[in-house]
C-alpha cells in the first residue's frame, strides 16, 4: 500500500490513534512512578518476538512501513517469510517503525 492510500484510512485511524495518545500519557506516569522497576528500553525486544495486531494497527504500522526506504522493505519481507524471527520489523533490537 503506498501512503496516499494510507492517507484515505485516516478517518478510520483518528480514534484509534486518541486512544493511543490516552494510552502513551497513562504509562507515561505509569514510568515515571515506578522507573527504578522498569527495564524496557531500546533494544530488549521480549515483548516483539510474540506478535498480534488489531487490523487497526495493522494498518498504522503500514503507514510506517511506507515510510521505510526500498531496500529496507525488502529486507523486512524476506525476514517476513521466515518463521521464528519474531517480528519482521524488529532489526538489531529496535523497531523500525516504533512511532507508528
Amino acid at each position: 500500500m503506498k501512503m496516499a492510500e494510507l492517507d484515505s484510512y485516516r478517518q478510520l485511524l483518528t480514534p484509534y490513534l486518541a486512544l493511543v495518545d490516552r494510552v502513551d500519557t497513562y504509562t507515561a506516569g505509569i514510568e515515571k512512578k515506578l522507573a527504578p522497576g522498569i527495564f524496557c528500553k531500546k533494544g530488549c525486544d521480549d515483548c516483539c518476538l510474540a506478535i498480534s495486531l488489531f487490523a487497526v494497527e495493522a494498518l498504522n504500522i503500514a503507514k510506517g512501513f511506507a515510510t521505510l526506504s526500498e531496500c529496507t522493505q525488502k529486507q523486512v519481507l524476506q525476514k517476513a517469510g521466515k518463521e521464528g524471527q519474531g517480528c519482521p520489523l524488529l532489526m538489531n533490537h529496535a523497531c523500525l517503525v516504533y512511532e507508528f
